[in-house]
C-alpha cells in the first residue's frame, strides 16, 4: 500500500480464517436433547450484541416457530430393498392360473449366480406363498410397496412395508365377467404376507380381461403411492379399468385389526373435461394409464398419463395430467395434450428422477414418436424406430404452477430393437424408471425403453440449469434384448437389493423383458435381467433367459410381477424432532493496526486524513449448480453416541455427501450475499466482527442391527460407542440423535481495538468458562507505537504472527484462550463425527481504492 511516507513497512492486518466453525458449539451440545419445538439460545443478551456494535439483529425466518422445514426434509437414507417376485403360470409344474410369490432376501454380490431369481428363491423372507386365487381365474397383477398408517408416528420409521395387490380376472373361463381385486398384504409374526379384507370392482359383463395379452399387462394395472391428501398417512391411486373409459380411484388405507384395507375416498372420471376419446372401450380396446407420485409442490400429487391404443380407431392425442387431492375431491392442476408440431408423444410415462443432482426429484415423462398421423382421416401415423420423446415435468414455487421444462420436447435416442416392436405391437406405457446407478453420481440416470439417458445440465452465467439443459445419451450402452424381434419390455425397477458395499450406495436395474417362442405366435418366453455398475460404467447380467419357457401369452394366466419392498429392519430411518436456533458470540475476522503516521505532523481530522486501511467481506453461498462451487455460509453434521456408523459405514445407506445436497440446498434457499466495507484510519486500531444466526435441527435416528465392517471399525470411538467390535461381528440396533447445523448470512461490525477489549471485559465478568478473548497489540507486534513509524516492524518475521504451512497462524491473534471461538463445550467424539461437508467459506476480499490487502 502507498502512503505519502517515504518508509517501507508492514503494516498488520491479521485476518482469522479459523472462524469458519464460528462459535457454534454452545448450540449444537443441544443436538442430543429430542427438541419438538422452537428453542431460541442466544449466545449473548440484546445488550451485551450493541455494545459490540451489532444493534437491531433481524432474526432470519428460520428462528421464526412457524417456519417448520428443516434441511434433510425429502432426504431418506438408501433403503436396502428385498425383491419381491410373482409368478403365475410360469412352466407346467402348476396347473392353469395358478401361482406363487416370494419375498428374497437381499443378494450378497453382484454375480450371475447370486442374482438369478431361481437362486434367490432359496434364501427368502418367510416361505414361498401361493396366491389364493381359487375359483377366479387370474390374468394378471401387479404390487407395490409403502410404509401404512401416519408416516408422523414414532415407530413409522421401523415399520414394514405393507404389499399392495392389483390382480384382473374373470370369474369363468369363458363367458364371465371381468374383475378387479385390491387388496393389502400385511406381514404376520412368521415373516409372511397376509391379506386381509380386500376390494372387488366389476369391469365388465364381459371377460375382456382373458384377452390381456403379456406384453399389455401394465395399460390396465397402475398403481401409485402418496399422501395425496396431506393427512400423514399415504394413499394408493389404481387405474380401475371398467367400461366407458374408467376411472383413477384414491383409496385410503385402513387398520381393519389384523392388518390393513383399502376403502374407497374419491376417483376421477379418466373421460372427464370432455375428453371424449378416453371414454371407448371394446374388450382391451381401452384408455392406457400410467401413474406416478412428485411431491415438488410439497405435498404429494398424483402425475397421470393417458393414451389409446395405436391403431387407426384411436387417432386422438395422448396427455399428461396431474391430478391434486383436496378433501373427498380430485382435482386436475395440470394438463398438457404432448402434441407439438405433427409430432406427438404416444405410450407416454412419468417417473421421477433428480435429474440434475440437486438432491430435488423431478418429474420426467417420456414416450414413443408419434409422427404422420392425421387425426381428422382415422390415421394412426408412425412410431419412430429412431427417437422417443423426453420432458421435465417442474413446479415453480412462486406461483404455484407445474410446467414443462421445455415448450418442445426433446427428441432423443431410442433403442432401435424396442422400438420397432413398439411400430407392430406395443400397446403399454414405455418402460420408464430411473436410480442412481452409478457410485459418486448425484445425478439419476433414466431409463426410457431400453435406452439410458443422462442430463446435462447448463452451468453457464444466466442460464437455466434444467430450462437450458439438455438429456444426453450413450448409445453404445443400449439394452441387449434377449430376442432381436417381436421381443417388449414388461417391467423395469430401479431400487438398491445388492447388500455389499461395492453396490450398497447405489441402485440396481430389474428389467423384466419377453419375445415370441420360436416360432409359436401365440407362445412367449419372459428373461431377467440385472443392470448395476462395474467399474464406473453400466453392466448388463443376464441372470434368467427363460424364465418363463414357452407359455400361452393370453390364456392361462401367464405373468410374472417384480417390486421392490422393506420386508425386514437392515435400513436407518430418521425422524425430524424440532431445532434450537440463536445467534453466536462475536467473532475476531480481522485486526487492522494503525496505518503509520508520525504524531508530530498535523494530518487534519478526516478519517482517512493519516492514511486508512479497507477492505470488502462478501459472504454468499456460491453461484454453482448442486453441491458445486463456492460455499459461503458453512454447515456441519453432529452425531450423538452409537452414531459413528453413520460417517463410518456405507451398509446403512446414510451418506453424509447426499444429505448434504439437500442441506446445502436448504441452505442455499435461506441465504443471500452479503457484502461489508471495513476501514480503519490512522491513531486507532480496529478490529472486524462477525456475528453468525444459526439453526440447528434435531433428528431421531434408528440404526438397526448389522454386521461391523472395516470401515466402521477402523473409524469407531469407544468413549462413545462403546467397546469396539470386530468385522463381522453384529452390532445391535440403537436409537440415537442427529445434527444438522445450517450457517446462515452473517453480520459485520467495527470497532476498535479499545471499545472491543472494554465490552469483553464486561462480558466476560459473567461469561465464566465462556470468557471471551482480549486483543493484545503488543503480543502481535513487541513494541510498536501508534504515532511512530520507526516502531512497526519491517518483516513478518519481526512479528509475533506464526504461520501454518505459509499461513497466517490465528490463534497467535489472542491475549488467552485462542480457542474462544470455539465455545462451549464440544459434543463428544466431535474430532471423529464432525463432517464439515463444504470446506471453506467463501469470503473473497476485494481491493478497496484505498489501498489495503488483497486477501
Amino acid at each position: 500500500m502507498e502512503h505519502s511516507h517515504h518508509f517501507r513497512l508492514i503494516h498488520i492486518v491479521v485476518f482469522l480464517t479459523a472462524m469458519t466453525l464460528f462459535s457454534l458449539w454452545g448450540l449444537l451440545t443441544s443436538v442430543q436433547a429430542a427438541e419438538t419445538t422452537t428453542d431460541r439460545q442466544d449466545n449473548l443478551s440484546a445488550s451485551q450484541y450493541s455494545s459490540f456494535g451489532f444493534n437491531d439483529l433481524s432474526a432470519p425466518s428460520t428462528f421464526d416457530s412457524s417456519d417448520t422445514t428443516n434441511p434433510l426434509q425429502g432426504y431418506t437414507p438408501t433403503t436396502l430393498s428385498e425383491l419381491y417376485v410373482g409368478q403365475t403360470n410360469r412352466n407346467d409344474d402348476l396347473p392353469d392360473f395358478a401361482g406363487n410369490f416370494f419375498i428374497a432376501e437381499n443378494p450378497s454380490s453382484a454375480s450371475s449366480s447370486s442374482l438369478n431369481l431361481d437362486n434367490l428363491a432359496k434364501n427368502t423372507i418367510g416361505s414361498t406363498q401361493s396366491y389364493p386365487d381359487s375359483g377366479i381365474y387370474s390374468q394378471c397383477k401387479n404390487v407395490i410397496s409403502f410404509k401404512p398408517g401416519n408416516l408422523s408416528d414414532a415407530d413409522a420409521g421401523s415399520r414394514r412395508d405393507v404389499i399392495f395387490e392389483d390382480t384382473l380376472y374373470t370369474t369363468e373361463n369363458n363367458n364371465g365377467q371381468s374383475k378387479q381385486r385390491l387388496r393389502v398384504l400385511t406381514q404376520d409374526g412368521q415373516n409372511n404376507y397376509q391379506g386381509a379384507s380386500s376390494v372387488t370392482n366389476d369391469l365388465s359383463s364381459s371377460d375382456w380381461v382373458a384377452d390381456i395379452t403379456v406384453r399389455d399387462q401394465q395399460s390396465y394395472l397402475a398403481l401409485a403411492a402418496g399422501d395425496y391428501d396431506n393427512d400423514g398417512a399415504k394413499e394408493v391411486a389404481a387405474y380401475v379399468p371398467t367400461d366407458g373409459g374408467g376411472r383413477i380411484a384414491i383409496y385410503d388405507i385402513e387398520a381393519d385389526g389384523t392388518g390393513w384395507k383399502p376403502v374407497e375416498k374419491c376417483s376421477w372420471e379418466v373421460k372427464a373435461s370432455g375428453r371424449d376419446r378416453f371414454g371407448f372401450s371394446d374388450g382391451t380396446e381401452r384408455p392406457i394409464v400410467n401413474l406416478s407420485t412428485t411431491s415438488m409442490a410439497g405435498h404429494d400429487d398424483l402425475v397421470a398419463c393417458v393414451s389409446m391404443p395405436y391403431d387407426d380407431k384411436h387417432t386422438g392425442n395422448s396427455e399428461c395430467d396431474v391430478l391434486s387431492v383436496s378433501g373427498n375431491a380430485v382435482n386436475r392442476v395440470f394438463y398438457c395434450g404432448l402434441e407439438y408440431s405433427g409430432t406427438r408423444f404416444k405410450f407416454p410415462s412419468a417417473t421421477s428422477a433428480d435429474v440434475n443432482g440437486d438432491g430435488t426429484d423431478e418429474i420426467v415423462v417420456a414416450g414413443t414418436k408419434n409422427t404422420g398421423y392425421d387425426n381428422s382421416k382415422g390415421k394412426k401415423g408412425d412410431i419412430s424406430s429412431s427417437d422417443n420423446l423426453v420432458n421435465i415435468l417442474l413446479y415453480d414455487k412462486s406461483n404455484n404452477q407445474y410446467h414443462f421444462a421445455w415448450s418442445s420436447p426433446q427428441s432423443i435416442h431410442a433403442n432401435k430393437t424396442v422400438a420397432e416392436d413398439a411400430n407392430d405391437k406395443m400397446n403399454n406405457p414405455i418402460a420408464l424408471t430411473a436410480g442412481n446407478y452409478i457410485s459418486g453420481s448425484l445425478q439419476d440416470t433414466v431409463f426410457c425403453g431400453g435406452a439410458y439417458y443422462t442430463f446435462a445440465p447448463n452451468s453457464q452465467s444466466g442460464k437455466d440449469p434444467i430450462a437450458d439443459g439438455k438429456f444426453t445419451c450413450n448409445t453404445a450402452q443400449d439394452f441387449k434384448m434377449a430376442d432381436s424381434s417381436s421381443c417388449f419390455i414388461a417391467q423395469a425397477i430401479s431400487a438398491t437389493f445388492i447388500g455389499d458395499t461395492d453396490n450398497r450406495m447405489t441402485d440396481q436395474l430389474i428389467v423384466l423383458t419377453g419375445d415370441q417362442a420360436g416360432a409359436k405366435p401365440d407362445q412367449v418366453d419372459m428373461n431377467v435381467s440385472w443392470v448395476y455398475a462395474q467399474n464406473g460404467s453400466l453392466h448388463q447380467e443376464d441372470t434368467n433367459k427363460e424364465y418363463v419357457d414357452s407359455q400361452n401369452h393370453d390364456d392361462n394366466g401367464t405373468c410374472v410381477t417384480l417390486c421392490a419392498l422393506n420386508a425386514d429392519d437392515d435400513t436407518t430411518y430418521m425422524r425430524y424432532t424440532g431445532k434450537v436456533v440463536g445467534w453466536t458470540d462475536p467473532t475476531i475476522y480481522s485486526i487492522m493496526l494503525s496505518p503509520p503516521y508520525w504524531s508530530e505532523l498535523d494530518y487534519g481530522s478526516a478519517l482517512n486524513s493519516r492514511g486508512s486501511t479497507s477492505f470488502v467481506i462478501t459472504t454468499g453461498t456460491g453461484t454453482g449448480n448442486g453441491n458445486t462451487g463456492n460455499i459461503g455460509q458453512c454447515f456441519g453434521f453432529s452425531l450423538a453416541g452409537g452414531a459413528s456408523v453413520l460417517g463410518n459405514s456405507v451398509s446403512l445407506g446414510f451418506s453424509m455427501d447426499e444429505s448434504a445436497v439437500y442441506t446445502h440446498s436448504y441452505q442455499e434457499s435461506h441465504s443471500h450475499t452479503t457484502s461489508y466495507t471495513c476501514t480503519n484510519g490512522g491513531g486507532d486500531d480496529y478490529v472486524a466482527l462477525v456475528l453468525t444466526p444459526l439453526s440447528v435441527y434435531n433428528y431421531d435416528v434408528y440404526i438397526p442391527a448389522h454386521t461391523a465392517t472395516q470401515s466402521e471399525v477402523d473409524g469407531w470411538d469407544e468413549s462413545i460407542d462403546g467397546a469396539k467390535p470386530n468385522v463381522g461381528d453384529t452390532v445391535p440396533a440403537r436409537n440415537t440423535t442427529l445434527g444438522v447445523t445450517v450457517q446462515l448470512p452473517p453480520v459485520y461490525s467495527t470497532r476498535t481495538v479499545s471499545e472491543y477489549n472494554e465490552a469483553a471485559k464486561s462480558y466476560n465478568d459473567q461469561a465464566g468458562s465462556n470468557a471471551l478473548s482480549l486483543i493484545d497489540t503488543n503480543e502481535l507486534c513487541p513494541g510498536i507505537k501508534n504515532g511512530d513509524p520507526s516502531t512497526y516492524p519491517k518483516t513478518l518475521f519481526d512479528t509475533n504472527v506464526t504461520t501454518k504451512d505459509g499461513k497466517i497462524d490465528d490463534e497467535s491473534a489472542f491475549s488467552s484462550d485462542p480457542h474462544r471461538h470455539q465455545r462451549g463445550k464440544q459434543p463428544q467424539g466431535y474430532h471423529q463425527l464432525h463432517r464439515q461437508q463444504h470446506r471453506h467459506q467463501d469470503q473473497r476480499l476485494q481491493r478497496h481504492p484505498q489501498g489495503g490487502p488483497q486477501g
